[in-house]
């Protein structure tokens, strides 16, 4: 798949909450390192789950693409999530609460695709602290 229907899926699967086409960007071993988790999530599936859980923390969040930049196997996206924080959020040290109030963070993703035009590896950064401050939680 073509870098920037690449990145065009996978912003407007994670707005829409669909998993099922979010999880098919990721090739069936593909690793995501992401700030919430001390170890990478590994496998199609487990991505999926892991979207699944934010996607139901935020319900009607959205993900918008600021800018996007690709080579020959990368692809590297500056991107902004924002949504009201409706449901429980799964992170490393357990299980919050919904806090009702709204987050606006702003982050980057590389990704590295296969020759199958999966994503292979995702790398996304952004300010967790920024996160838990605009949901109140210290």
């Amino acid at each position: 798949m073509e870098a920037l229907r690449v990145v065009e899926v996978w912003k407007d699967a994670a707005s829409r909450g669909d998993m099922d086409a979010f999880g098919a960007l990721y090739a069936p071993d593909a690793l995501l390192f992401v700030p919430l988790s001390p170890e990478p999530i590994r496998g199609r599936q487990a991505i999926q789950q892991y979207e699944g859980g934010f996607h139901c923390a935020f319900p009607a969040a959205t993900l918008s693409v600021l800018r996007s930049l690709s080579g020959e196997d990368t692809i590297a996206v500056e991107w902004e999530y924002g949504g009201t924080n409706t449901g429980p959020l799964a992170t490393a040290a357990g299980v919050l609460p919904p806090t009702n109030r709204r987050m606006s963070v702003r982050g980057a993703s590389f990704f590295r695709v296969d020759l199958a035009g999966l994503i292979a590896e995702e790398y996304r950064y952004y300010d967790t602290r920024s996160l838990f401050q605009q949901l109140g939680i210290s």
